[in-house]
């Protein structure tokens, strides 16, 4: 049996980098070497405290590698996409997401709403680890001259892009984000590549709005000590702006960003909470008065039509629409991943985006 490293987790807390057995592609997969995988927010609860669905579990979902192996299916299945040509040697990305293919929401093609779906590194084996496998369908084909790390970083990027487009963003119109983190971050460099009149990048980290600035996004903030529905309205001419959405969970940021709306405006909810969130009196009446819509945003599209929103991603990033160079703040082995996680949970400084490089 062949053997590679990986970082595997055994129980909650308890996460391990040793020898383990090489996956071995069925008909229809590809082998794919692991050349960099990204610590997204949700992997350190994940790894620390909640687990995942079973042990041992090879954990990480934002990964991207190079094609070392396909096995051709031996009988094509109707609702499985075809792979496009790939071949190996290709450079990839990884869609972590595996429908069933079979249930009501798969047979429309929204298959982040699939009834039984797997998912890379929470339900099976993902990323933190040097190879993996995954079905031919789920391989993105890099444009020449993307990097691993910019590869790995599709999967919040199509998240973020998902989000833009559940709120129909139009040209012209102004945005406001709540919570510069990595999925944050993408929204607002989304939205000024839709053709956003203004977006406002806001989060009470000071190094976080300057990484925003650092992508394109001047009018990032430091929302420390700072009225900022107040800055928002002036900065509109008194009507607030077209769309807000929150990629904080923050209780408070979600109620700002409600008054922070002009009437008619547009809400986005993609942060996930972790206590319990109230809707302020003043929030639930402007919601009825401003007639706000409400939209939350769940994981990301895979559809292929009309665009397949993970080769729209890599476009944009090929295009430089989309920026991630400054938001990587920490590059780490799989040696020094568990230790990287234990800061990551301690908040003993300060970090953007970690990657993990095989």
């Amino acid at each position: 049996m062949k053997m590679m490293k990986a970082a595997v987790l055994h129980a909650p807390g308890d996460l391990r980098v040793e020898q383990a057995p090489m996956p071995v592609p069925g008909p229809g997969d590809a082998l794919v070497r692991v050349t960099a995988c990204g610590v997204c927010g949700s992997d350190i609860p994940r790894v620390c405290t909640t687990g995942t669905y079973h042990f041992p579990t090879i954990p990480g979902h934002e990964m991207a590698g190079v094609i070392e192996q396909i096995v051709p299916a031996k009988d094509a299945d109707p609702g499985v996409p075809a792979a496009p040509g790939l071949a190996v040697g290709d450079a990839v990305s990884v869609v972590p997401l595996v429908p069933c293919h079979r249930c009501r929401f798969c047979e429309i093609g929204q298959f982040a709403q699939c009834e039984r779906y797997d998912f890379m590194g929470s339900r099976c084996d993902g990323g933190f680890a040097q190879y993996l496998k995954a079905p031919l369908s789920n391989l993105v084909r890099l444009p020449p001259g993307t990097t691993g790390e910019e590869g790995a970083l599709l999967e919040p990027i199509a998240v973020a892009l998902h989000a833009v487009r559940n709120l129909g963003l139009a040209g012209g119109e102004s945005v406001a984000v709540f919570g510069l983190g990595a999925i944050g971050n993408f929204v607002a460099q989304w939205g000024s590549a839709f053709g956003a009149s203004r977006v406002f990048g806001i989060d009470v980290s000071p190094a976080k709005a300057g990484i925003a600035r650092a992508v394109g996004l001047p009018d990032s903030i430091d929302a420390s000590g700072v009225d900022v529905v107040k800055l928002l309205r002036e900065s509109t001419g008194g009507a607030g702006v077209d769309l807000a959405f929150d990629a904080s969970g923050s209780p408070s940021a979600i109620n700002q960003a409600i008054a922070a709306l002009r009437a008619f405006g547009r809400l986005g909810l993609l942060g996930r909470p972790t206590e319990g969130v109230t809707i302020e009196g003043s929030s639930f009446e402007k919601i009825l008065r401003g007639e706000l819509t409400m939209r939350g945003t769940w994981s990301f599209q895979i559809a292929s039509f009309p665009r397949h929103a993970w080769t729209e991603s890599a476009e944009a990033l090929a295009r430089g629409a989309i920026k991630t160079g400054p938001l990587i703040t920490h590059r780490v082995s799989l040696e020094e991943l568990p230790a990287a996680i234990r800061m990551m949970a301690a908040g003993k400084e300060f970090f953007h985006k970690v990657m993990v490089l095989p």
